[in-house]
């Protein structure tokens, strides 16, 4: 089933007419086109790519398998649409702004039904997969070559830009988000982007980062130090080196996703350090860095074969630091596959 199917089968089983998908990324899983001014309109027998003059001939290149209509005014021409195929309702993604929403609402006589289609990604092809390996082998090179390039009295921003500087020679397009680079009390910053502040001698430094290649992305953390470092920051590495092999191992189809955050947290709990493990245990990971599902204590998504997740434990101590693991993991028929490949045990580089 290619994926117009899939959005046409949400359309029959939520008993609407039409959906207009506006989402960059969306937009690319549907149309393989997310140009800037471009909206996908899909009823139950057909989809058309509604696109400016600016990329009129590179859409009609790409997109054989729809309707291909440049448009002056989006939103009359949905309209006009809908009524040739006598519709009645039209479904529009959650995030289309509130203008764009207005403008649907004016020009159209129908009923307007918000709705969040991120979901039908959950599960990816063998192609999406194949692509996301490549990305996390990309990651785990660079989680290498850092190891070897970092010294003692480097800034966190000179580690960061290397990072930059080595994914981009290794093919990846852009990086995947914002790099978390945190050393010593800064480790107990979850989202610690880097700073000027400059590397200690037996200090922690927790790396948090990814790349794109080919639309879809990587994302792996990894914890390591600085020479030798002192026995209660080791403890806590152990501890969430445990609870990410412990997530990891409980992972396969048909396991509910807050099952693997609750574990994790009775893991700590037994150990005393429950309130110190302050975020969700991971996410979905495709055409965005976190996508659906949401590993948390809430979601009763159940696992996929086909689904693709992260594993990210972490421990947050404010005044001593912090560490994070993460994996990417796929859900296999009959387990799982560990995607990024990088070395768990804590590695102290010598500088």
């Amino acid at each position: 089933m290619n994926n117009i199917d899939k959005l046409k089968n949400f359309l029959k089983e939520s008993k609407l007419d039409a959906i207009l998908v506006s989402k960059n990324e969306n937009l690319f899983y549907y149309a393989g086109f997310n140009e800037e001014g471009t909206y996908l309109l899909v009823t139950l027998d057909k989809s058309y790519l509604l696109v400016n003059s600016l990329v009129y001939s590179d859409a009609k290149n790409k997109c054989k398998n729809m309707e291909v209509i440049l448009v002056s005014n989006y939103f009359e021409t949905v309209n006009e649409l809908l009524t040739s195929n006598g519709s009645n309702n039209i479904a529009f993604e959650k995030s289309l702004p509130y203008l764009g929403y207005e403008r649907l609402k004016d020009a159209t006589k129908v009923t307007l039904v918000p709705t969040y289609i991120d979901s039908i990604r959950m599960i990816k092809s063998s192609e999406e997969i194949k692509i996301i390996k490549k990305a996390c082998r990309m990651a785990d090179k660079c989680y290498k070559h850092i190891l070897g390039y970092v010294k003692v009295g480097m800034s966190e921003k000179e580690i960061e830009k290397e990072m930059h500087r080595y994914l981009k020679e290794l093919g990846a397009s852009k990086e995947a988000f914002d790099f978390i680079v945190a050393s010593g009390k800064r480790g107990a910053l979850p989202h610690g982007r880097a700073s000027n502040k400059k590397i200690k001698k037996g200090e922690l430094v927790t790396l948090d980062f990814g790349c794109f290649y080919h639309s879809y992305c990587s994302d792996m953390t990894r914890t390591f130090a600085l020479d030798k470092t002192n026995e209660k920051l080791v403890n806590i590495y152990n501890l969430v080196k445990e609870a990410n092999e412990l997530a990891i191992s409980l992972v396969r189809p048909g396991i509910r996703v807050n099952y693997l955050h609750n574990e994790v947290s009775l893991f700590f709990k037994k150990h005393n350090m429950d309130q110190y493990f302050i975020h969700n245990l991971g996410h979905g990971l495709g055409l965005e860095v976190h996508e659906e599902p949401r590993i948390s204590p809430s979601s009763e998504t159940l696992l996929q074969e086909g689904m693709i997740i992260t594993i990210e434990p972490g421990l947050y101590i404010e005044g001593l630091g912090g560490v994070r693991i993460e994996d990417v993991v796929l859900v296999t028929k009959d387990g799982r596959e560990v995607l990024t490949k990088s070395s768990k045990e804590l590695i102290s580089v010598s500088k």
